[in-house]
Formats: C-alpha cells, sequence, structure tokens
C-alpha cells in the first residue's frame, strides 16, 4: 500500500531585519545589503562546508549594486528516510516593497536528492533597484517525497 506523499519543509530563516545604507558620496551609486539569520529543517540539513559539519546560521550578501547579482553555496543533506524533489519559495517581505527591489534564487530548483546525499546549492541575490534601505525575508524549501 502506497503512502500519501510526505512533505518537508524547511524553513530557512534568513529573515533577520537587514541593514541597508546608501551614502551616495562614498559607495558611488553602491549600498550594502547584510543577511543573516538561522536556518533550520525537518529532515534536510543546510551547511555552510561540503564535509556537512558547519550549520549554516548566516548569509553576508556584502555590498551590491543595482543590477547585480551575488552569490552563496551552501549544502543540503537529506538527513530523512525518504527521497526528496526540493523547491525554493520567498515570502514575508519587509518591508513589502523589498519583494519588487530583491530577487532570491537558486539553482536547485526541482532537485532529487536521495537519502543521505548531499547537493551543493548556491543561493543567488539580485539587486532590481534601489527602493529599499532594508529588508527581512523569510526563505522556504521543501521537499517532496519522490
Amino acid at each position: 500500500m502506497r503512502q500519501a506523499p510526505v512533505f518537508l519543509t524547511i524553513l530557512l530563516s534568513i529573515s533577520s531585519l537587514l541593514l541597508v545604507s546608501f551614502i551616495a558620496a562614498q559607495l558611488n551609486g553602491f549600498f550594502t545589503i547584510q543577511n543573516q539569520g538561522t536556518v533550520t529543517s525537518i529532515n534536510i540539513s543546510i551547511y555552510s562546508d561540503s564535509a556537512c559539519t558547519e550549520p549554516l546560521t548566516a548569509i553576508h550578501w556584502g555590498s551590491i549594486k543595482v543590477g547585480e547579482t551575488k552569490t552563496s553555496m551552501a549544502y543540503l543533506r537529506n538527513e530523512g528516510t525518504l527521497a526528496v524533489t526540493v523547491t525554493l519559495s520567498v515570502g514575508d517581505w519587509v518591508p513589502s516593497a523589498s519583494s519588487g527591489a530583491l530577487s532570491l534564487t537558486w539553482d536547485s530548483e526541482n532537485a532529487q536528492v536521495e537519502v543521505g546525499n548531499v547537493q551543493p546549492v548556491v543561493f543567488s541575490l539580485k539587486a532590481l533597484n534601489n527602493n529599499v534601505t532594508g529588508f527581512a525575508f523569510r526563505t522556504i524549501v521543501t521537499g517532496i517525497e519522490t
């Protein structure tokens, strides 16, 4: 008898209020975005190193120009008992205008991660415009039984 699909939700709490400063004279049109948070998961863990010994607790994006994309490497390990297909979503932007000013994506949409396997992932943050000076958001990685 086949069981109903099991949904595994990972909440990457990249949700600290991010402090962004814009100083035109010193940064020549640049603004700084710092991204910090706590990464938590259910049956899937995310690490900052390929040996999966250092849980990912913050992403520091540094300075980013409008139109520029910054990347951050991480490693997703399936610690559950079922193979999963992973997807990414982003929500709860603060302020809500941030969702139009920044875009977070990754290179592992619909990737299948077998039990015990490690999937390298690259998160990409792109500054679309400079309409915000600070933001917070939640990133949700969902694993669906495959």
